[in-house]
């Protein structure tokens, strides 16, 4: 007998990506020694298992002197991040008790990025005479966390000290609020499939894969077959439409399998196993298994060497 093949197609469900509409800014004012403009009052992301980086938030800065019969002169300031949890930045579950962990990276005008600590005045930064484009980026605290689907929210404060050679006047400071929403949407994919080969006389072929879900939410399977409807069947590749049954089953690594039916939901059977809430199982490893299995008494019978079909698995949440 020659050799068969399979090949899985994965069904991934896509996220949706990007900010929602912002809330009105503070309009900058020329006339200010320091100030953060163009702030808005609240800031949505939406979020993407794939990246740790939640979104920046983005405004203007000013942080200048005055000098007789000269341009303005920029003045190197400080920065202070401040929120309710004095000892770790977070976002807040708004219908429950869960929370995000987040860090804060604070991006100035010349491109340099400086953690920032709660409630602790950054390294200098240099200022700028006249208004330029600055940030917050927001990134997770642990990567590869997957919040519970939800919405999460934060309110902070944004604090700019100048710091050094100040006019006459003194070294001023200038403060803004702003809150940050992230919305966790419930997601699922399934990663790691290969192709998969038979030889005779061998009637079995396994292997493992990933299938994420949101913070680890149950997930049933459907498997559908290309040349079979309510059973599988691999198909002849020699043009006599001869067809040989086969078997397939699933089931967490290490545990129990249980067997398919073609083009029927494990949802639909009361079945469900428990999703990987790392992306792509990068914490625990490929947490599924699949099994392909045939009746050797059915591949005696074949009349043609070669035979394939194609599956396609669908996860499905709850």
């Amino acid at each position: 007998m020659g050799v068969k093949r399979w090949l899985f197609i994965a069904l991934l469900l896509p996220l949706v990506q990007g900010l929602a509409p912002l809330a009105h800014a503070q309009a900058c004012d020329t006339d200010q020694i320091v100030q953060v403009c163009e702030l808005n009052s609240r800031t949505t992301f939406v979020f993407d298992p794939q990246t740790q980086t939640l979104g920046s938030v983005d405004f203007r800065i000013i942080s200048k002197r005055e000098k007789k019969n000269d341009r303005p002169q920029g003045v190197k300031y400080r920065v202070r991040a401040t929120e309710t949890n004095p000892a770790q930045f977070t976002l807040r579950s708004t219908s429950g008790s869960d929370q995000i962990d987040v860090t804060l990276t604070y991006v100035n005008f010349d491109g340099t990025a400086t953690a920032l600590t709660p409630g602790a005045e950054s390294a200098q930064q240099d200022g700028t005479p006249t208004f330029a484009d600055a940030s917050i980026r927001f990134d997770l605290a642990t990567p590869g966390v997957q919040p519970a689907p939800g919405v999460y929210q934060g309110s902070f404060q944004l604090e700019l000290n100048q710091s050094a050679a100040c006019a006459d006047s003194g070294c001023q400071s200038t403060t803004a609020s702003f809150e940050v929403e992230l919305v966790v949407d419930a997601s699922i994919r399934i990663s790691g499939l290969e192709d998969m080969w038979i030889d005779y006389p061998v009637s079995t072929a396994t292997q493992t894969f990933c299938v994420f879900t949101s913070a680890g939410l149950d997930f049933g399977i459907r498997a559908e077959s290309q040349n079979g409807t309510g059973e599988f069947l691999l198909l002849g590749t020699g043009g006599t439409g001869d067809t040989v049954n086969y078997q397939v089953s699933t089931g967490e690594v290490s545990s129990a399998l249980f067997t398919l039916t073609e083009g029927v939901s494990t949802l639909d059977q009361g079945t469900t196993w428990a999703g990987n809430p790392s992306a792509d199982c990068a914490t625990g490893g490929e947490n599924m298994q699949l099994e392909i299995s045939l009746d050797p008494a059915a591949i005696n019978n074949a009349i043609e060497t070669n035979y394939t079909d194609t599956i396609t698995l669908t996860v499905e949440m709850q």
